[in-house]
């Protein structure tokens, strides 16, 4: 568990979406960086690591398509997150 990657997922949850963000409230990607948040830790199992590879990666899908570069930061703030929890 890094401390610092917890302290990032819990600043990105406080964090204001952007008006432009088609936010959708309890997301996987959100669930899992929430997860994460609260205990410092996912399941290690392979159902977990895709979902979290598959968030990540419309994460990214979604920052590169949104019009603002607000809305664009969230996304790869979020994208970014997911991958470094990945990457644990």
């Amino acid at each position: 568990m890094s401390a610092e990657l917890r302290a990032r997922a819990k600043a990105f949850l406080h964090r204001a979406v952007p008006e432009d963000v088609p936010y959708a409230p309890d997301s996987i990607a959100e669930r899992l960086i929430a997860t994460y948040a609260e205990r410092g830790r996912l399941p290690d199992d392979p159902e977990t690591a895709e979902l979290l590879e598959l968030a990540g990666m419309e994460s990214a899908a979604m920052a590169d398509r949104m019009g603002s570069t607000a809305g664009a930061e969230y996304f790869r703030e979020g994208a970014e997150i997911l991958q470094a929890i990945q990457a644990e």
